[in-house]
């Protein structure tokens, strides 16, 4: 039976498909538009982008676009294994600056919804790993931001260091605000 998870970020959730297996192998729907309706998430211009990663301890993120392009997205692994990692940069939010993390398997078939506003990032802990988004919103490039993987203010817990990293991410500035 599906079900649908909530995080401890506002509109954000880790969705468990049904999977049905036969001799033939399995059958899995990856999204359900019941669900992504249920949640208010408006998917009239969605787009699908896939990320390979050669190396464990390959880090991106974490990556959000400024208003008024946020996007909606919904991540899964298709092959082996990350630690995914949301941050909530929303000024208003209860949870601001907050971050949850959580891994995600290939073979468990689960995704990801990651609210607008939110950060998104993860670090792979297998070779060869591959994500899938499914992004909802139109993309401009002038409202890509970030916030760097290990800032202070956030204080994420990686469950390892990055050995691969661009250097815009690595570069991302820091928030400087009062870590408490």
């Amino acid at each position: 039976m599906t079900t649908l998870q909530s995080l401890d970020i506002e509109g954000c959730y880790v969705f468990h498909p049904e999977i049905h297996s036969d001799e033939r192998g399995l059958f899995v729907k990856q999204l359900e538009q019941s669900v992504l309706r249920d949640l208010e998430l408006d998917i009239s211009a969605m787009y699908l982008c896939t990320a390979t990663n050669l190396e464990k301890g390959t880090l991106r993120g974490l990556h959000f676009q400024e208003s008024p392009f946020e996007e909606t997205k919904i991540v899964r692994c298709s092959q082996g294994e990350c630690f995914d990692v949301l941050v909530d940069f929303r000024p208003k939010s209860d949870t601001y600056l907050k971050w949850v993390g959580i891994n995600l398997k290939s073979e468990s078939f689960s995704s990801i919804i990651v609210a607008p506003g939110i950060a998104h990032g993860y670090i792979t802990l297998t070779d060869n790993c591959v994500l899938e988004y499914f992004i909802c919103g139109e993309f401009n490039q002038d409202a890509q931001k970030g916030i760097r993987w290990n800032d202070p203010a956030v204080n994420v817990h990686w469950p390892l260091l990055p050995t691969v990293i661009s250097s815009r991410d690595a570069q991302f500035p820091l928030l400087n605000l009062e870590v408490q």
